[in-house]
């Protein structure tokens, strides 16, 4: 049995979400379903309402299901602290009676569980599989005593998935069994054709994450083609998303947030997926952008700058590379890109078969390390 361990929530549940977080962990979760695994996602998040949100379990797809332990009503930081130990004892409880050392744990690396996962792990000695998608300690406001925990936290796995080549070369000092991957290997079948010039951005609006390079790109495009921003963020930068479209005289919109299978559909009715970042941010440099994927997988050209971690993966010669992060260079890119196809559903069909042997292995405690 297979335990994974995040911040989970569904696209209809009242319950706090991390929309590109949760697109991976249902794509692992398939792929653990698919070498015979079954899944219980426990998830610690918590409740949007000003009302008790009580325990629930509910069937998710394959052999997974989810456990979403109860959290208290959303009021006030006070409640909020309370809720977060109320969450910790309920998880380490469940860990205590449920887990079985012929059990697996895989952890959605976050600093909220502070030390939990290394004691649970000597008191119970299941396998313990930590994802990385990112490094926190890259944040600019992260102190040296944040940065110290948190590599304490990557002392005490059994292995590790990783989201690019960069974290495991930071990380995995010790050579522990390890799998690369990068997003979402898989493709879907597309039902509608491809429109060329529908050009869109989803993801992450925060100003770091590169939308705000996409948004004057509008300007210096023909005007048969179109932009569409779609994407989740705080009030503040959905507002400041909506001034600068406002301010331009672009075929551009912001059209919202989709989630599962509307988000499918969505990307499905564009032929080209925007994802350019600001290749100096040191957060972006160890968090490979699972939006390439998401674009991949739904058969669109992706236009992209030349990031570090998109060089090293496997579908870089499948992407179409802006000379810079100008708002001219990448509507050259567009323009070429919308004249020179490239078919990428054999490269996604193999890495999705090698990772699936690849996380068969670290599952079956192959002393190897093995990478994508």
């Amino acid at each position: 049995m297979v335990f994974y361990a995040s911040y989970y929530a569904t696209k209809d549940s009242n319950r706090f979400k991390n929309y590109a977080g949760e697109d991976k962990v249902d794509y692992i979760c398939n792929a653990l379903n698919s070498i015979g695994e079954s899944v219980l996602v426990l998830s610690s998040s918590k409740t949007n309402a000003k009302h008790f949100a009580k325990r629930e379990k509910q069937h998710l797809f394959g052999t997974t299901d989810l456990l979403y332990f109860s959290s208290l009503p959303k009021k006030g930081m006070v409640f909020h602290a309370i809720d977060v130990i109320w969450g910790y004892l309920q998880l380490f409880i469940f860990i205590l009676l449920f887990v079985q050392q012929s059990d697996t744990v895989i952890v959605y690396h976050s600093l909220g569980y502070r030390g939990l996962w290394s004691f649970l792990r000597k008191l119970k000695k299941f396998k313990y599989i930590l994802e990385v998608e990112e490094l926190y300690q890259s944040f600019k406001a992260a102190n040296s005593s944040y940065k110290k925990h948190e590599k304490k936290v990557f002392r005490h796995p059994d292995a590790f998935l990783f989201s690019n080549q960069i974290l495991a070369d930071e990380i995995n000092k010790d050579k522990k069994p390890a799998v690369i991957v990068n997003g979402i290997y898989k493709s879907n079948h597309r039902k509608t054709g491809i429109c060329i010039k529908r050009v869109v951005y989803a993801g992450s609006l925060e100003a770091q994450k590169g939308v705000d390079y996409i948004i004057p790109v509008a300007e210096y495009l023909p005007p048969d083609y179109e932009i569409h921003i779609i994407g989740f963020g705080s009030a503040s930068d959905i507002q400041r998303v909506k001034d600068k479209i406002d301010c331009s005289s672009g075929n551009i919109s912001y059209d919202g947030v989709f989630k599962g299978e509307a988000y499918i559909h969505f990307l499905q009715t564009c032929g080209i997926g925007l994802c350019i970042q600001d290749e100096n941010d040191v957060f972006n440099k160890y968090e490979y952008p699972s939006k390439v994927f998401s674009y991949l997988s739904n058969g669109l050209q992706v236009v992209a700058n030349d990031l570090i971690q998109l060089r090293q993966s496997e579908v870089f010669p499948y992407l179409h590379i802006s000379k810079s992060k100008s708002a001219p260079d990448i509507a050259e890119a567009i323009i070429n890109c919308s004249q020179c196809f490239l078919d990428t559903t054999d490269v996604m069909e193999k890495l999705d078969h090698c990772f699936k042997q690849n996380l068969k292995l670290i599952l079956r405690g192959s002393e190897e390390n093995v990478h994508e």
